[in-house]
């Protein structure tokens, strides 16, 4: 075909050059895998999870045995997969007892449940010999992953056919595997796994249509002559250790085994119009903060009572409100802090008035001005004053909690909680007028200058004002029973981060929501504990004993820094200055970014967040610009309520940023390679800059504030940013 082409012999060594542009997986071959001859010659074993939901039993992932010879299957419920060496153990030890035959080959993936020393010294001291997956090679384990394949697709549809809820899945399962048992595979002829396993027939005339309401007889003991002599229950599957039915007491709402049953299995529970009843729990919400991964709410009016009912917190309805409360929330009730900085040319100290209402009148008022709306286990506190002018107050459209009355220069400014009122101005006269109408029309006690509110402490000198929890702070510790433990210099270790399949056990998780949910609470006016707060909290759905390790080291910090707050030095220059920062995929679990900012006003910080980014990024500039967007954002509300106070900014408010390729995309109205994936939610902020509410600008990283809301830092870096934040100890008399 062509001329001058040279004699080319053939050669038997690896082109390297081939090897790494062209080398193809290679195919699997076909019916060439070995069987069984004998019982437990060969078990098959995998894991599945997690679940996105928490079963009744708060497990979160099942593991399977399966017998080659047989095809038997058992199956275990776990809560981390740390419990599978254990649970191997147990399965070792009931097989070989029923079978009278030894396990000799085990065969799973490279998990490292299965990989552990211990797990490999079990198996050598007893015999077992180890068949593992070659990496990224799940068709090696082809037996198990199926297996999971298809008891999942069954469950599912179990749960979907009979509208049942998700925390329904391991009954779903667990039935799954004794239905499959029962049934004829091609692998077995002319036998099920159960008599190949057992040597009997299996009966199925006992068998029943998982979800079906039914009605279980209740015994004579238990009940009086007139009593209902059954109640509801919903079928879930069959007990293997009694001769009954495994069902669902909707009076209990736990599993109960029952043998007196009758199951309409035409009839299925409506669930969504007849939920279970369980305690209701109060949440406080804050529109903003609907997408923090946060279970536990603390409720500014009970701040120890930060603990979320198991049953409830799974409830998607009571962990997805959106609703927006405006009752002063920790974070919401940090306007005070807006108040204190902005009336610090006010020649008037803040006062507290206690409404002290007789109780026909109350009963009255909470007719007229609270309104409690529950919706399922969702309870939401809504507080509303009649009129949206108050003897000559305006409401605030940005803060529903705050009101303003101007006379010419002069501005008198409400802060109001259920029955609590702050107010402070800059005429004593006005203040004084609005005490005299305030007490003509309600039952008042004037509680003189404000000391405390809502666990906080505020110190009114001279020339500053402090707030701190110094109380509160010692309360969370004799509460955890760290008071009086050696302190540390910061609050997590650098280095040091942590994950929720961290291997570690399993950690009593009401003691450890109710430890962040205080820890949460205490960063209202303690902005160096936000981060440590907020990255902890990640972690509320299925605690480790690693993760209340590091929560307990937050207590010895706090130990050491009970008199830390911030102190806010009135006649000082005002004005709103912003920082905003981002690590880079600091999450193990999800690789996703942590987001921090803060803004100062005058001499203290007056908001600070933490918190994780929705999305993973691609690079250093995305993240910082996605946090830019997020600052972008408290700017423009923090701008709104200083202008509700009478502080009315012309220019751009400065926000500070680190990385200038994050400065130069928010200034650049194209959309090019690097930003055209980025949410369209995040390039408002470029609106924001034409509109002049903002001034990104940049700050070299030794300047950059917010780092302290991102990351854990040394202690030189943290305790230098800690001051320079306005975090310090009160100088004059204790807190």
């Amino acid at each position: 075909m062509v001329q001058g082409l040279p004699h080319i012999e053939g050669k038997q060594h690896v082109c390297e050059g081939c090897a790494f542009g062209k080398q193809h997986r290679l195919p699997f071959p076909k019916g060439v895998s070995w069987r069984a001859k004998e019982k437990l010659e060969l078990i098959h074993t995998d894991v599945c999870g997690p679940m996105d939901t928490l079963s009744h039993a708060h497990n979160r992932y099942f593991i399977l045995f399966i017998d080659d010879h047989t095809r038997m299957t058992w199956v275990y419920f776990m809560r981390q997969k740390s419990e599978v060496f254990t649970i191997f153990k147990k399965f070792k030890s009931l097989v070989e007892k029923q079978s009278g035959c030894f396990i000799k080959t085990l065969r799973s993936d490279r998990g490292k449940e299965y990989t552990s020393k211990e797990f490999h010294n079990f198996c050598e001291d007893e015999g077992v010999e180890r068949q593992l997956t070659v990496r990224y090679t799940p068709q090696q384990n082809g037996v198990t992953e199926r297996k999971n394949k298809t008891i999942v697709e069954m469950a599912k549809s179990m749960i979907h056919e009979k509208g049942l809820p998700k925390t329904f899945w391991a009954e779903a399962v667990y039935t799954t595997v004794y239905l499959s048992n029962r049934c004829p595979t091609t692998t077995i002829p002319n036998k099920t796994p159960f008599e190949a396993w057992s040597g009997r027939k299996p009966s199925v005339n006992h068998l029943k249509v998982f979800g079906s309401i039914c009605y279980s007889q209740i015994p004579k003991v238990k009940r009086s002559k007139l009593d209902e002599s059954s109640e509801r229950c919903i079928f879930v599957g069959y007990s293997t250790m009694s001769k009954g039915y495994r069902l669902f007491s909707l009076k209990e709402s736990q599993v109960i085994i029952s043998r007196d049953v009758q199951v309409d299995e035409n009839a299925s529970w409506n669930w969504e119009e007849n939920k279970v009843e369980t305690k209701d729990v109060l949440i406080i919400t804050d529109k903003e903060d609907k997408d923090e991964p946060i279970s536990s709410v603390t409720s500014p009016s009970d701040p120890n009572s930060a603990q979320l009912n198991e049953e409830s917190r799974n409830s998607t309805d009571s962990t997805s409100s959106n609703s927006s409360s405006p009752s002063s929330t920790p974070k919401r009730y940090r306007s005070i802090d807006d108040i204190y900085a902005t009336c610090n040319y006010c020649s008037v100290e803040p006062e507290n008035f206690d409404e002290a209402i007789k109780e026909e009148s109350w009963r009255k008022a909470m007719e007229e001005e609270i309104h409690v709306i529950s919706k399922n286990q969702t309870c939401q506190l809504v507080d509303k004053p009649t009129n949206k002018e108050v003897i000559g107050f305006k409401k605030s459209k940005s803060e529903a909690t705050l009101y303003v009355k101007r006379q010419g220069i002069d501005v008198l400014i409400v802060t109001l909680y259920v029955d609590d009122l702050i107010f402070t101005g800059s005429n004593k006269k006005m203040i004084e007028e609005f005490k005299d109408d305030v007490t003509q029309k309600y039952e008042m006690s004037d509680m003189g200058l404000l000391q405390h509110f809502l666990g906080m402490e505020i110190y009114q000198e001279e020339e500053t004002v402090f707030i701190c929890q110094k109380m509160y702070a010692e309360t969370i510790l004799k509460k955890f029973n760290m008071l009086g433990c050696n302190p540390v210099s910061t609050p997590l270790i650098m280095g040091e981060k942590l994950k929720k399949e961290d291997g570690g056990k399993t950690a009593d998780a009401t003691h450890y929501r109710s430890l962040i949910g205080n820890l949460l609470y205490l960063t209202a006016t303690r902005p160096d504990l936000m981060y440590a707060a907020s990255m902890l909290s990640r972690f509320m759905q299925s605690p480790s004993h690693f993760h209340l390790s590091a929560a307990k080291r937050v207590l010895r910090y706090v130990q050491g820094t009970t008199d830390l707050g911030l102190s806010f030095q009135k006649n000082h220059t005002v004005n709103l200055v912003g920082y905003c920062d981002s690590d880079l995929g600091g999450s193990l679990d999800d690789m996703k970014s942590t987001s921090g900012y803060c803004f100062s006003f005058g001499s203290a910080m007056i908001s600070w967040l933490s918190k994780k980014q929705q999305s993973v990024a691609q690079s250093s500039a995305e993240v910082e610009y996605v946090s830019a967007s997020l600052a972008t954002s408290q700017t423009i509300w923090l701008r709104r309520i200083l202008a509700d106070l009478g502080h009315h900014q012309d220019e751009g408010t400065v926000l500070y940023c680190d990385n200038k390729s994050a400065i130069a995309m928010a200034k650049n109205p194209v959309h090019h390679s690097r930003t055209r994936h980025i949410a369209l939610k995040h390039h408002f902020i470029r609106q924001a800059i034409e509109d002049k509410e903002i001034q990104l600008e940049f700050c070299r990283s030794e300047e950059q504030l917010s780092d302290i809301l991102t990351k854990p830092l040394p202690r030189e870096r943290f305790q230098l940013l800690r001051d320079k934040l306005g975090v310090r100890q009160h100088i004059k008399g204790e807190c």
